[in-house]
């Protein structure tokens, strides 16, 4: 039946020329990964519980969801460095690529000394209890976690250049390789720390999960850059201060669409948590994590198609993704949302065996996500090839608008119907992007895009 079904996907996808061979590569190569990947973050849970208990993984989760918002403060910069490398590598402008990265590398990391700066004072000031609506007895411990991971995702700023460089270059699979070797020896150390301590905290909690991706991704970047990537090695005197408007052309747009998602999807841990309590958020992202692993297995054909795409639409190849798009189109519709569905079936076995008794999901909760999930997915299909192809102003205004009544409206549906009611909005986000970016794509590869839809 697996070989069927890889067979399946391999003849969609088509033989053909070398984009298709590379992505063909990619895909495969992410499919081990991913697997690994799936392995190692459904083990993490069960493991973290034990380690701390599940209110305080909760309060986590809750955290790290805040924190996420500081993987964006390079205002687009590195988004838009992975179509401008992309562009610059199909021309075979080596010079300019190194321009584009070393230019990249001290924006951001000027980007980052700022956001320290800024994280020492607003730790100590932010009442994180009051926020967050949990007990007293973690006021001092909280602050200290905060500024814990302010340094680390200040860090990851800077160093997930390097992951957005590899995706440029049409080599996910390499920066998911990265990726799983730094959550396996997350893994092994929340192992050893179970196994050696008699119950944990939050602080060493956060130093585990929080420091040890940037710790990795700092390792692959030094080995890379003399390797592979030695000519296009950053350095100061390849600095341009002019490319940041270019990098920000089509970057700028990527952190509006990512500061409005995260208004819309990332404060929804915050609301549950404020809503239902800690134990909620967990019950949230027990399931959250299972069904997204559907999601993620999606992402192992979509992402390469991001850089495919922009390669493609460089050289001029629309009928390449247009087939491509037809080919995913085909995929999800026959094969991904009938496993959401059969998922779903079996999530009480699943959860029974994966987490025990430890934490209770209901079924509403189980079948809100999974369809959550299902357009989420649906979406993506169109998403990584607009992001790609770099037509994204119709897609910037969409997440505008609902950003604006997001927080308000997804509180008073979560505090009437918990979690289903809480991701009906996200869910309905997700329903009309896809809609408009089809039928944005359609106008592309008919060569009659005009206005928002060349954009």
């Amino acid at each position: 039946m697996i070989n069927g079904i890889l067979a399946r996907v391999k003849g969609l996808l088509g033989s053909g020329d070398a984009r298709t061979g590379l992505l063909k590569k990619n895909i495969i190569g992410s499919v081990l990964l991913k697997g690994m990947s799936i392995v190692v973050t459904l083990a993490l849970v069960p493991l973290t519980i034990d380690y701390v208990n599940a209110e305080q993984y909760g309060i986590w989760l809750t955290l790290s969801s805040l924190m996420t918002w500081l993987t964006f403060f390079d205002i687009g910069l590195a988004m838009g460095l992975r179509n401008r490398f992309a562009e610059a590598k199909a021309r075979g402008e080596t010079e300019r690529a190194r321009q584009y990265i070393s230019t990249a590398y001290a924006a951001i990391g000027v980007l980052a000394l700022i956001l320290i700066a800024v994280s020492i004072p607003l730790c100590r000031i932010v009442d994180w209890c009051s926020l967050l609506k949990v007990s007293e007895m973690y006021r001092a411990e909280l602050a200290d976690v905060m500024q814990v991971l302010f340094g680390a995702f200040a860090a990851t700023l800077v160093l997930a250049v390097m992951s957005n460089i590899l995706i440029g270059d049409q080599l996910m699979a390499v920066s998911s390789l990265v990726g799983v070797i730094g959550q396996a020896i997350v893994l092994a150390v929340i192992w050893i720390l179970v196994r050696t301590q008699v119950h944990g905290t939050l602080m060493t909690l956060a130093c585990v999960l929080a420091w040890i991706p940037p710790v990795t991704l700092l390792v692959a970047s030094v080995i890379l850059f003399f390797t592979r990537y030695r000519c296009y090695a950053p350095s100061p005197r390849m600095i341009r201060p002019s490319m940041v408007k270019d990098l920000l052309g089509i970057g700028g747009k990527f952190f509006l669409i990512t500061v409005s998602m995260l208004f819309i999807f990332q404060l929804m841990n915050v609301i549950i948590s404020r809503e239902l309590g800690p134990l909620t958020v967990t019950e949230y992202n027990i399931a959250y994590r299972y069904f997204n692993t559907a999601n993620m297995v999606a992402m192992l054909g979509l992402a390469p198609f991001w850089a495919a795409s922009t390669d493609a639409y460089t050289r001029g190849n629309l009928d390449w993704i247009s087939a491509k798009l037809r080919s995913l189109e085909k995929i999800v519709l026959f094969m991904l949302l009938p496993g959401i569905f059969l998922m779903v079936m079996l999530s009480p076995v699943v959860y029974r065996l994966w987490i025990g008794d430890s934490v209770s999901v209901t079924w509403s909760t189980s079948i809100s996500i999974a369809i959550y999930i299902a357009v989420l997915t649906i979406s993506n299909t169109y998403m990584f090839i607009i992001n790609g192809i770099g037509k994204v102003q119709l897609q910037l205004y969409i997440y505008l608008g609902f950003a604006f009544i997001s927080y308000p409206v997804m509180t008073l549906l979560c505090r009437r119907w918990g979690i289903p009611g809480l991701l009906l909005l996200p869910a309905f986000i997700y329903i009309v992007q896809a809609v408009a970016m089809r039928l944005q794509l359609k106008r592309i590869f008919n060569s009659n895009a005009e206005g928002i839809w060349n954009r």
